[in-house]
């Protein structure tokens, strides 16, 4: 949907305080992998046991970028960025 979370799109700072085009992540030591590695059963599984989660998700999406959008004009601002 949207890249990083900037404080607002003339800012190069994101929220996270990371300047744009880096990334900080945390592993916790669990190593790399990938839904490529997984056959098409397990694949199904996931699917079916995620599939209201990913509607929730999609739908906390759209509410989201809409309070935002609805709030950049009060803050004379724009804060999402594409």
């Amino acid at each position: 949907m949207y890249g990083f979370y900037r404080v607002s799109c003339d800012s190069p700072k994101t929220l996270s305080g990371a300047t744009t085009g880096e990334r900080y992540h945390v592993t916790h030591g669990v190593a790399r992998h990938s839904p490529l590695n997984l056959d098409g059963e397990a694949l199904r599984m996931i699917d079916s046991l995620t599939a209201l989660d990913r509607h929730v998700y999609r739908e906390a999406q759209r509410l989201f970028a809409r309070r935002v959008l609805e709030l950049e004009p009060r803050l004379g601002r724009k804060m999402l960025c594409e």
